[in-house]
């Protein structure tokens, strides 16, 4: 069974704790407590199941040679020179390695990712493998949308090395539309991409909350020497669970969103829902109706309005006569322009 991101950590703790030259032959209570100081609370039964797995799991890969030492009292490699790191890569890792290439490949102007081809040549390099390297050939199979360089990408660096570091920043921000400037001090938590720009998530102690800054808004970063300690109520899944894009309101509620959908746009709709919360409650040979639960925002009008007469708000009310505003104030602009 493949590993998930929480089993991938976990089998690099162990992988350590077996490898350590200054504690060998840990116990099941050594390495217990070695996650519970990196990543919280993790059960014995799970250990166990953990060691199992990398001993027996063939799907997994590693067959990890992982032996008890009745003298010791604790496990140990019975390879000393053996490392979950060290796996060879087979063909099927070599296709995925070089699709993930290209799929990075397009964020090649971010400063921050600027190495990544390289490194990933390194380690073909260091696994003594032939790379397939003619980007024309990979274009003829697969092709990825354009991405513009984002602005305030020069920006990422910094603020990725404060996230890790838990450094306090004060940003000099200025909003579209404003013609000043204002100095926020932060504790930067995620960076996030949407539709070819960087936003920054940070906790502001003077709003008490987290805030969201486009990058591209961004006049000047000052890092500080000072430390924070990053929330745990802070989960960025979450967060963005009622989101339409980018936009966290603290202002508004979430809102259960009734939407009428035409016949073109069902299969879409159906193939790629609108939000991750979209439920089907009907369906006809017209189309078929759904359920969202968002925080109403910019993006979220944005969207629905760019369907034309494809969807339609059925409720809330207030919601539909806002959509009627939009609509209304749209028609106004093009009986000026004519």
């Amino acid at each position: 069974m493949p590993a998930n991101k929480s089993a991938s950590i976990r089998y690099r703790i162990i992988d350590q704790c077996l490898r350590s030259k200054g504690s060998p032959f840990p116990g099941k209570e050594d390495i217990q407590e070695e996650m519970q100081e990196r990543i919280g609370y993790v059960s014995m039964s799970t250990i166990d199941k953990d060691l199992y797995a990398m001993r027996f799991d063939e799907e997994l890969g590693f067959l990890a040679p992982i032996k008890y030492s009745k003298l010791h009292k604790g496990y140990h490699y019975e390879d000393p020179n053996f490392s979950i790191e060290k796996i060879p890569l087979s063909a099927s890792d070599l296709e995925n390695l070089e699709l993930a290439m290209h799929t990075l490949d397009q964020f090649r102007d971010v400063p921050m990712f600027k190495e990544v081809d390289q490194a990933i040549g390194k380690i073909v390099n260091l696994m003594k493998l032939n790379r397939v390297d003619s980007q024309k050939d990979k274009q003829d199979y697969i092709s990825f949308e354009s991405m513009p360089r984002a602005q305030g990408a020069e920006w990422l660096e910094d603020i990725y090395q404060c996230i890790l570091e838990r450094k306090v920043v004060e940003l000099e921000y200025r909003p579209f539309q404003k013609t000043e400037s204002k100095i926020y001090r932060l504790n930067p938590y995620l960076l996030k991409e949407y539709r070819a720009r960087w936003y920054l998530l940070a906790f502001s102690p003077e709003r008490d909350a987290v805030l969201t800054f486009g990058l591209d808004r961004v006049l000047s970063i000052e890092v500080q020497k000072e430390e924070f300690r990053r929330s745990s109520k802070f989960d960025s899944k979450e967060f963005f669970k009622h989101s339409f894009g980018i936009t966290v309101s603290h202002d508004t509620k979430v809102e259960r969103v009734k939407l009428k959908v035409g016949k073109v746009a069902t299969d879409y709709l159906k193939s790629q829902p609108l939000h991750i919360t979209q439920k089907i409650t009907s369906e006809s040979e017209e189309g078929m109706e759904l359920e969202i639960q968002i925080l109403p925002s910019y993006e979220f009008y944005s969207q629905i309005m760019s369907w034309g007469d494809q969807i339609q708000i059925i409720s809330p009310e207030a919601i539909r006569s806002q959509m009627k505003e939009w609509i209304k104030r749209g028609l106004e602009a093009y009986s000026k322009s004519s």
